[in-house]
């Protein structure tokens, strides 16, 4: 993880469980950043999954909370062909 964080990103997006993302974004190494970065999470928009990125999340990089809009019948071949359609909400 530490190798990953340490390469430039632009954007890194968070595909987790609402229930497992404390224990994923607290896990990840911030300090390896070499620039500030965009974190995208597709965790359906909720409170708890944003109180965590901006407690986490370093100050100089964004965080863009999603909503993939798709479910698990219309996406259980995979999201091929499906639109992504996002509430974005920046803080």
């Amino acid at each position: 993880m530490e190798e990953f964080m340490g390469v430039e990103h632009d954007v890194i997006m968070i595909c987790t469980s609402i229930l497992s993302v404390s224990e994923v974004v607290k896990s990840i190494p911030f300090h390896c950043l070499k620039k500030p970065t965009l974190f995208a999470d597709v965790l359906s928009v909720k409170e708890h999954p944003r109180q965590i990125l901006l407690q986490e999340v370093p100050e100089d990089s964004d965080v863009v909370c999603t909503h993939p809009m798709i479910g698990p019948k219309s996406g259980k071949q995979g999201w091929n062909g499906l639109n992504f359609l996002a509430r974005f909400l920046f803080f």
